[in-house]
């Protein structure tokens, strides 16, 4: 975040401050020391604030450099003197209504900011007269962004890097955030992998679309050639297909690890080939159709007959290979090949019967499982 120091270079920041020793200090010498400390934290600018001339107004450079869009941090160096006269802060806020635009109030600033206001003088100096008063009206006429710091006790070194190291650690601070995940927990600067999943296990959501209490999902980025996608996927409804999401299992005996939690089904990472030779027959009349000449007029007429009889020969195609499927096949391939060659058998009779939604029912597989002791 930008930040800009203003320093008060008025003839009442050149009185004398009594400090012990030979060697005299005026209060600009205070305030140059504030800010020295500051950018000798932030490790930039450190030679710029011992470059000071007198001036009563000052360039605005804000929107110049980082524009009005960019949050900025705008510091305040002044000993809290109003001024007398026209021109000072006392009229010039007294005479605040009778501005036009054409003569308009530096506050609010142009930009998002935050205005702090380091003060040169304790906070009994300043209640002693209306400065105090006018200094929190500058905070309030910046939207209420930004802080008054004073000097705690007599005007000297110690206490004005004391001040200087209040703003620091409320303006200056690092940002510190923490990635919590139900029993995990770990900062954003030391992030731990707990562990990781296929992304086969991953379901779609228009798959399982029952919005229920405990479901999980994920973010992840799909990048292709032309266009890139934000892509969320579901996990299956439950907290089974997430170990670590799931109560702490951690017992009373801590020095007992009982990762990694094992899954109540056991994954089988087999290939399933029962359907290949079905579906190389089935791509054959596909090929076989896309070498005919005029295959616009194919397709259209395809389309306006409905292609019976391809139908009730992939089903009957099914059907067959259903008797043919071997004893390690997976239970769940039988009755799904079974459900496809009914539904198949179903259409290629041309009966409306099959566009009711009711005979259109997907059967949920899990050919990863296991059923009873069989892989």
């Amino acid at each position: 975040m930008p930040t800009v120091v203003v320093m008060d270079v008025s003839l009442s920041m050149t009185r004398p401050v009594p400090v012990e020793g030979t060697e005299e200090f005026q209060r600009k010498h205070l305030a140059a020391h504030g800010p020295t400390m500051l950018f000798e934290h932030c490790y930039e600018l450190q030679a710029g604030i011992h470059s000071l001339d007198s001036s009563t107004r000052s360039i605005r450079v804000v929107q110049q450099e980082w524009g009005a869009s960019i949050p900025s941090q705008i510091v305040l160096v002044t000993d809290g003197c109003l001024g007398i006269g026209r021109g000072s802060l006392q009229h010039s806020l007294s005479t605040l209504n009778q501005r036009n635009d054409s003569n308009r109030f530096p506050l609010p600033f142009p930009f998002v900011s935050k205005l702090y206001i380091m003060c040169m003088a304790n906070l009994e100096e300043l209640q002693s007269s209306d400065s105090l008063d006018c200094l929190e009206r500058l905070i309030d006429l910046n939207n209420g962004e930004g802080q008054i710091f004073t000097i705690d006790g007599p005007l000297c070194l110690k206490n004005v890097q004391s001040m200087f190291g209040e703003l620091i650690d409320v303006a200056y601070t690092p940002f510190h955030a923490v990635l919590s995940g139900e029993n995990l927990s770990s900062d954003v600067s030391d992030l731990e992998v707990v562990g990781f999943i296929d992304i086969a296990d991953i379901s779609s959501p228009p798959v399982l679309s029952r919005p229920l209490t405990n479901w999980h999902g994920m973010l992840y980025s799909q990048a292709q050639q032309k266009k890139s996608n934000l892509m969320m996927s579901l996990f299956e409804p439950g907290s089974e297909p997430l170990p670590d999401c799931q109560e702490n299992p951690y017992g009373e005996e801590d020095n007992k690890s009982p990762f990694p939690l094992q899954p109540k089904s056991k994954r089988s990472y087999h290939k399933c080939d029962c359907m290949d030779k079905t579906k190389t027959d089935v791509q054959k009349i596909l090929r076989n159709a896309r070498s005919f000449q005029k295959k616009p007029t194919f397709y259209k007429a395809a389309l306006a007959f409905g292609f019976l009889d391809l139908l009730k020969g992939v089903s009957d195609m099914l059907e067959r290979e259903c008797t043919l499927l071997p004893d390690t096949a997976h239970p769940d391939a039988a009755s799904s090949s079974r459900m496809l060659q009914a539904q198949l058998k179903l259409a290629s009779t041309g009966s409306s019967e099959h566009l009711l939604m009711i005979t259109h029912i997907v059967l949920y597989n899990n050919f990863s499982g296991r059923s009873s002791d069989r892989i």
